[in-house]
């Protein structure tokens, strides 16, 4: 074989230096380029003058076009590609000079020069084989250009091959999941199980389900995702959802006021059996607070410690959700001695001061030790003193500041500082 490709290589340049009115040029290109010698031959080629290189044979300007695109130096490449098309016709470019060029950027991942080759290939009408799609998708793989190779599949699908086709699908899906693009992933992944007839991996799905949740309005195409999922964990080696991915749903569950996808999220959890975290709890209350009731919440926080901005942030979820309904429940259950733990006390203050109710949580907040056995500690007094503030009852907020000091605790949070005038005085 090498003996064959070497006579074609020598009738080659023999015919290119009958036809060339300067024979000893396209030898001595020749043999650099054969020599890998290409910094010797690119330089003498940059030398020839305008006429010379006009009168150069195709074949020895696709020897310096492939030297030069195995050296990397893409400008040039680019500039003999417009060459080519000026001194032999547009039709003297092939798909062949393209898919080299491509395949010298692919090995170096530069994908914009990659991409503008693509475009001059498409300007001119070329038709890709599978060469050029065995340089481009992998590329878009390994440098998460998801967008570039989506618009290669949607302008070349119907020229994919059966070996093509799947490789194509599979690099769309590992980009997608990569850059968070859950509902192209989501195609992708269909795609790829009608081509197979039957399930992927259980690892597609789950890193499906985590590019999913990061977009909106995917609620039904998670809980979907969720169930299958969950069923295939049942039928043998137990797939591990880890606990980021979990907690990403749980939010995306609140962010979205979805309680289809809480339950699915909570099945899910429970067929794990995975030990809960502070984080994945946090989660949790948020998407209840979000999605559930105001006795729901109280009842999955039990006896559970809270800092004062997460019970804020669950008292403002649980307005916003029930409108205010959310208030009236907790006073009718505090009535009742159904909630009685600080963890719930504390969440009840806050959730009458994100809704506007300063009365009611005044009253709670003086019964709290006589009715409920709670000493008041200090995100008790700060909470009442932002809602004080809030509804600007400086007095009132002074009066709970008094008290704080008397029950030992000094300091006070920065933006009730600034809110309260006398304050540095008292300190």
């Amino acid at each position: 074989v090498r003996t064959m490709l070497r006579s074609l290589r020598c009738s080659a340049v023999f015919v290119a230096r009958r036809s060339c009115a300067n024979p000893a040029v396209v030898e001595e290109l020749s043999n650099l380029c054969s020599l890998k010698r290409g910094r010797e031959a690119i330089a003498k080629f940059e030398a020839l003058d305008e006429a010379t290189r006009r009168e150069l044979p195709i074949f020895t300007v696709r020897q310096i076009l492939n030297t030069t695109s195995r050296m990397g130096w893409f400008k040039l490449c680019e500039d003999l590609l417009d060459e080519i098309a000026r001194n032999h016709g547009e039709e003297a470019l092939t798909e062949r000079d393209f898919v080299s060029c491509i395949q010298a950027g692919s090995r170096h991942d530069h994908v914009g020069f990659v991409r503008r080759i693509a475009g001059k290939m498409r300007d001119r009408g070329v038709q890709p084989s599978d060469r050029f799609f065995r340089a481009i998708f992998p590329l878009c793989e390994r440098t998460m250009s998801h967008q570039f190779g989506k618009s290669i599949l949607e302008e070349y699908r119907h020229l994919f091959s059966t070996s093509i086709e799947p490789m194509a699908y599979r690099s769309l899906l590992f980009t997608s999941i990569a850059t968070l693009q859950g509902k192209d992933a989501l195609v992708y992944l269909s795609t790829l199980e009608q081509m197979r007839g039957s399930p992927l991996r259980i690892g597609f799905y789950i890193d499906t389900l985590r590019a999913l949740s990061a977009c909106s309005d995917t609620e039904r195409d998670i809980v979907s995702l969720l169930r299958f999922i969950q069923s295939r964990m049942s039928e043998g080696p137990r797939a591990i959802l880890d606990e980021g991915v979990l907690v990403a749903l749980l939010r995306s569950a609140a962010q979205q006021r979805s309680r289809p996808l809480y339950d699915a999220v909570t099945a899910c959890t429970a067929a794990l059996r995975l030990p809960a975290s502070s984080s994945f709890n946090q989660a949790r209350l948020t998407a209840i607070a979000s999605t559930g009731t105001a006795e729901e919440l109280l009842t999955a926080l039990g006896s559970k410690p809270v800092s004062l901005p997460f019970a804020q942030e669950l008292a403002l979820h649980l307005v916003r959700q029930t409108d205010g309904a959310a208030a009236k429940h907790i006073a009718d259950a505090l009535e009742t001695g159904s909630f009685r733990s600080p963890s719930q006390l504390f969440i009840a203050l806050n959730t009458f001061i994100e809704n506007r109710e300063l009365s009611r949580a005044l009253e709670l907040f003086d019964s709290l030790e006589e009715t409920y056995g709670t000493e008041p500690t200090k995100p008790f007094f700060e909470a009442l003193m932002h809602g004080c503030i809030r509804e600007d009852e400086l007095e009132g907020a002074l009066e709970v500041f008094r008290e704080m000091l008397v029950n030992g605790y000094g300091n006070v949070r920065p933006d009730c500082a600034a809110s309260l005038p006398g304050i540095p005085h008292f300190q």
